[in-house]
């Protein structure tokens, strides 16, 4: 049914808008499920969580991988290191940090920024 429903919508996008999948709090089995169904970009909010299942999943070779949690300055390298997008950039600070994690692991992530317009 969960299939179903997700082909649903899929087949409503246009074709230059891509889904993200939310899989924080889901397992391997599902993500794989999805996966299978043409849907490549999932996010997750939890660093270590995110790494066993790109490590379980690694074999899929158009998965793209967002972080869309708080950004704790002391996981930046990790983050960068395991992601392809990173949402939520609400600092130039963390941004710096980001940009020397990604030119030391020779990464380029593609970077969300938060700004506060009020």
């Amino acid at each position: 049914m969960k299939n179903l429903n997700y082909l649903k919508l899929k087949n409503q996008l246009p074709e230059n808008v891509n889904l993200l999948a939310v899989s924080k709090y889901s397992n391997t089995k599902n993500i794989q499920s999805l996966y299978d169904l043409g849907q490549e970009h999932f996010g997750e909010s939890r660093v270590q969580e995110a790494q066993i299942k790109q490590f379980d999943l690694r074999n899929n070779q158009n998965l793209k991988w967002h972080f869309i949690g708080k950004i704790q300055s002391n996981k930046i390298i990790k983050i960068v290191k395991n992601f392809d997008y990173i949402h939520s950039v609400d600092s130039l600070r963390k941004l710096q940090k980001i940009s020397k994690a990604a030119i030391e692991l020779n990464k380029i992530p593609k970077i969300m920024i938060q700004i506060k317009l009020s």
